[in-house]
């Protein structure tokens, strides 16, 4: 998968200067990316890449990623803004941000 979020633009997001916590910040971004992609449906089938990706799901994938790592379950939190990638559903702000490229199904 090309990144569509670096691990710097990721770390830029979450204020964070030092490189200790690297590897956490690249799994939750890895996660983002998963969780954002999945959710559209109605991207082009060659797909983004860094250069090509809107401007509103790089934003989405930064706010899923700031997420992500901000309810990391060890403090006392109410519940996770962002759903597991098992729930399907991005929060309100993220699911605002990917209108253009998610198909509205009506029942």
């Amino acid at each position: 998968m090309t990144a569509l979020v670096t691990l710097a633009q990721a770390k830029d997001q979450l204020s964070i200067t030092h490189s200790d916590q690297d590897v956490f910040v690249q799994d939750k971004l890895d996660e983002a990316h998963a969780l954002v992609l999945q959710y559209c449906d109605k991207a082009p089938p060659e797909g983004w890449d860094a250069t090509t990706v809107p401007l509103e799901v790089r934003s989405a994938i930064l706010d899923v990623v700031t997420d992500l790592y901000t309810d990391r379950g060890d403090m006392d939190r109410p519940a996770s803004r962002t759903p597991s990638l098992w729930d399907g559903f991005p929060t309100p702000a993220v699911r605002g941000k990917l209108i253009r490229w998610h198909a509205l199904v009506v029942a």
